[in-house]
């Protein structure tokens, strides 16, 4: 049970870097204007938009095998939605790309699990 909460806080943790990452891209974008921001913001945000669309495959997987989710990851991802939609009207087709992977994940998600 003690890895379980260990393993449940740093999850908690890293949602909250994602969120962060979100928010300042596009708080970031905003003030370049016209200039593009560098390559390894870009490659930040990819990556982060990747890794919250696994993430979200992953609870979908648990759920569809009607395992337990814990609450707290369940509400960090929830809590991103919001910092995925402001980054609709970023510049980068990249970023547009993986955001609506991230948000067709969350459409899964939202699905309610077939009885079995």
């Amino acid at each position: 049970a003690e890895v379980s909460t260990q393993s449940t806080g740093a999850l908690g943790t890293l949602l909250k870097r994602c969120q962060e990452v979100l928010r300042n891209y596009v708080k970031d974008e905003k003030l370049s204007g016209r200039c593009p921001l560098p390559r390894s913001r870009m490659a930040e945000i990819a990556f982060v938009m990747r890794a919250i669309s696994s993430l979200i495959n992953s609870l979908q997987a648990r759920r569809d095998k009607m395992t337990e989710i814990d609450v707290g990851v369940w509400n960090h991802v929830v809590e991103l939605y919001p910092f995925l939609i402001d980054c609709i009207t970023c510049n980068s087709h990249e970023v547009r790309e993986t955001l609506k992977e991230a948000l067709h994940q969350f459409r899964d998600l939202l699905v309610p699990p077939t009885p079995r």
